[in-house]
């Protein structure tokens, strides 16, 4: 699980390992590494976006390059756990209130 997340965190891991890493590997801590890594690709985010998990849904709320129309509805549907993490977000962003 160590050496999945140092991976899924490395700025230098090819796209291909970590789109095939969230595909295969189920393991929220390193689904939650992968949404912190800088070099994820928007289209990955936006999967993990859709993860039930409270741990996952976090730190892709934290992804600054989270596209703002994701991110809201991500709140939308997310579970209570991560509803405070992505309400920050949005303050920080200045998207809260919603309009």
């Amino acid at each position: 699980k160590e050496v999945r997340a140092l991976v899924g965190l490395n700025v230098n891991t090819p796209v291909k390992v970590l789109v095939e890493m969230a595909s295969r590997i189920g393991d929220p801590g390193t689904l939650c590494c992968i949404a912190q890594n800088p070099s994820t690709p928007i289209e990955l985010l936006i999967q993990l976006s859709k993860s039930r998990n409270v741990h996952v849904q976090r730190c892709v709320a934290r992804q600054p390059r989270l596209p703002d129309e994701i991110l809201k509805d991500l709140r939308i549907r997310c579970k209570r756990g991560a509803r405070r993490t992505i309400v920050e977000e949005l303050q920080r962003r200045k998207l809260w209130p919603l309009q």
